[in-house]
This record gives structure tokens, sequence and C-alpha cells, in this order.
């Protein structure tokens, strides 16, 4: 029932950023319910139970204890390989993917004293992840890197899914991956062997250079950062 969002604030005078907490009980009414001044250039957030985290321009993620969401508490500040572009927060773990294509992997069991425990280069310019039980999908430059994290402190690239076009998206539910290829279109990936990763089907969008990519309920959602956006049905996958 609590919507998180982060952006400027006062370009002129800091603080950057700020972190509000918006009530979404009631989406016709929903008001802000709490508030925190970030003190940097925020990129990218994510949230898990009473913990949410924000990356900063400067090498760094924030761990924000939300407990009393109309008083958002800083627990941490850790550093990460370079500037987070984007993360995902599953449980005790958060994996960070920086603008130098490292992904951080980082233990938060004590979100007051996080530590990286591993790490992986990827090729490519980084771009996002998407994290289904120990699989981290990593969409680059290059590709698909599919990272096997099963062992927090030793992730290895397990597989990569190649010629997706210039920073392809990337969504996984599941163990299938739905993949918004400039070339192709979308396209769906059965990774329950992410060494292996099997292709199912795709579909024409006539979508290059994807702004983002989901699937929910049977349909996959394609927005078009140029045309307004468009989505496909993709019965049975």
């Amino acid at each position: 029932d609590k919507c998180y969002v982060v952006g400027d604030n006062n370009w002129h005078y800091g603080p950057y950023c700020v972190l509000r907490v918006y009530d979404t009980t009631d989406l016709d009414g929903g008001s802000i319910v709490g508030e925190v001044d970030v003190d940097g250039i925020a990129g990218c957030m994510d949230a898990y139970g009473d913990n949410v985290v924000v990356g900063l321009d400067s090498g760094h993620v924030i761990v924000y204890d939300m407990t009393d969401p109309a008083t958002p508490t800083v627990v941490s500040t850790t550093a990460t390989s370079s500037a987070p572009v984007d993360m995902s927060l599953q449980g005790n773990v958060l994996y960070v993917l920086c603008d130098n294509g490292m992904l951080n992997v980082v233990d938060v069991i004590a979100p007051n004293s996080p530590a990286i425990i591993g790490d992986l280069q990827v090729t490519g310019d980084p771009g996002a992840i998407s994290v289904y039980g120990a699989g981290v999908y990593v969409c680059t430059s290059t590709g698909v890197a599919i990272v096997d994290a099963t062992v927090p402190n030793a992730p290895y690239m397990a597989s990569m899914i190649d010629g997706v076009g210039y920073r392809g998206k990337a969504d996984i539910k599941d163990q299938y991956l739905y993949l918004a290829n400039s070339h192709t279109g979308l396209e769906v990936y059965d990774c329950s062997d992410m060494s292996s990763p099997v292709l199912l089907g795709s579909i024409v969008t006539g979508v290059v250079g994807a702004a983002g990519v989901s699937e929910d309920g049977g349909y996959g959602y394609v927005l078009d950062p140029y045309k307004g956006g468009s989505n496909s049905r993709c019965d049975g996958c």
C-alpha cells in the first residue's frame, strides 16, 4: 500500500533529489505520507519489505528504513564499483549494475552494514537488470548476459544471448525471459537452464530501441520511445 518515488527536487539549491512515500490505498486521493532529502543525484532505486535502496551517481547506494513511512531514515551508505545504473533488491541480496559494466552483489542482511560480497564484469555498455531466483539477467549493448548467482560471492556468466540490438530490454517471469530485440521484436526464452536458454518464439513489433518491456497475464508490453508505445499478445508463453 506504499509507492516510493525518487527524483529531482530543486536543480539550483541542494539537495539534488528527494525520496517520497505515497499512500496507494486510495488512488484517487493518494497523498504523500513521508519524504526525505537525498544528498546526491539519484539514478535508480528499488524496495523490498521495509527497506528502500537508492543508487547515486557518486558511486554509492543508500539504504533507508521505511518501517515508519512518515519518517524515512538513512541506515547506511555503501560505495559501489561506479555509478549504479540499475539495481534489484531480492531479500537480503542487492544486485547493483554499475556504469562501468560491473555487477556488484551486496549483502544487506544487516542493513546498517551492507557489504559487497561478489562482483562480475560484463561486456558492453550496461543498461538494465532483471532477477529471478539465482539468475541475474543483464542487458548491455552486446546482448543479455545471464549470470548465475547461486553462490552470491562467486557469480559467473552462465550464457549470453547475442544480437539483440543496442541495450535490449528484458523482463523475467518465472523461468521465462521476455526480451525486446531491436532486430526481431519481442522474443520469449525458456531460461530454466541458465546455461542454455531456449527461444520459444517471437513477435514482430517494429520497435527499435525499446524503452521498456514487461509481461503480465499473457500480454507482453513493449514501450516504443519514438511512436508512443505498443503491446502484443503472447498466448501460451
